[in-house]
């Protein structure tokens, strides 16, 4: 699996895109692999991020979606219109892929079932088809405003912009968690949010599948299409500053005055339960003799 996580910044002007970059099977895993960033147009500034455990149908859906995408225009550059376009693409995809994996092998086709040779078998088969795997989508629109959202099985969309931020893989929880803890808002300013999604995503390495190498891009609106993307040499500085100073840490002394205090307590203060037969010897169980 993998994290991928999208925040606005600047009141919605500014967009930071993170991920990890490891590529994993149930057997093995790699890392420093996989490049999870795609672009959506050649105009405009549209981007697609994936977690998937099953890579082999992104490139189906991107490509289904791309000759719609590439048509845009000032009038139709919209989060609704991306939005749509991503979702028709997947649920083509997922109709295709289910066709071949369950009607093909028994000889039948999806115009067929639509001519009555269907039972709830067969649907019901149809409709566990999964293809393993989600996109989370982030850009700006005709008007230069920031959107985030994520298409997931069986092809529908959830609109982050509430928050301003989300995450998608088997990272995403510890990612979130983190936003939440630092109270992220896509009205802080780019710098403030730009490392709060790094240290998300240093916190969702726990995570099975989740690799240490980090990818971050950021962009503005009405900037390049290709978002400037940080340096290995920053990203190690920044990782660096939160290990060293950022991480969550025991305030200083606090152990200390704990430990302390433990010893102190006297043993008197542990009371005894009266109901425990342990209290009063002669209230002890008869032994199994």
């Amino acid at each position: 699996m993998t994290v991928c996580i999208a925040a606005l910044a600047d009141a919605g002007k500014s967009l930071v895109l993170v991920s990890d970059s490891m590529l994993s099977t149930v057997e093995v895993s790699g890392d420093k692999i996989a490049n999870k960033y795609f672009p959506l147009s050649d105009r405009y500034q549209w981007w697609a991020m994936i977690a998937a455990e099953d890579v082999t149908h992104v490139m189906p859906i991107i490509e289904a979606a791309l000759p719609l995408l590439l048509r845009m225009t000032d009038e139709t550059n919209t989060c609704d219109y991306v939005e749509r376009t991503m979702i028709a693409a997947y649920k083509y995809v997922r109709l295709r892929y289910a066709e071949d994996l369950v009607l093909a092998p028994i000889g039948l086709t999806l115009d067929e079932l639509k001519n009555g040779l269907w039972n709830s078998e067969l649907i019901g088969r149809l409709n566990d088809v999964n293809l393993g795997c989600e996109f989370l989508i982030a850009g700006f629109d005709w008007s230069g405003h920031g959107y985030v959202f994520s298409i997931e099985h069986p092809g529908i969309a959830r609109n982050h912009n509430v928050t301003g931020y989300a995450a998608i893989g088997s990272g995403a929880f510890g990612a979130i968690s983190s936003l939440l803890f630092q109270s992220l808002n896509y009205e802080m300013e780019l710098a403030k949010v730009l490392y709060h999604v790094c240290e998300a995503k240093f916190m969702a390495e726990s995570a099975i599948g989740v690799g240490r190498h980090t990818h971050v891009k950021v962009a503005k609106s009405g900037g390049r299409m290709d978002p400037y993307e940080l340096s290995d040499q920053l990203m190690t500085a920044i990782r660096g500053d939160w290990e060293e100073y950022g991480k969550p840490r025991v305030p200083q002394g606090t152990i200390e005055r704990l430990r302390h205090y433990l010893v102190e307590i006297p043993k008197s203060a542990v009371k005894s339960d009266p109901q425990s037969t342990t209290a009063d010897p002669s209230r002890q169980p008869p032994s199994q003799e």
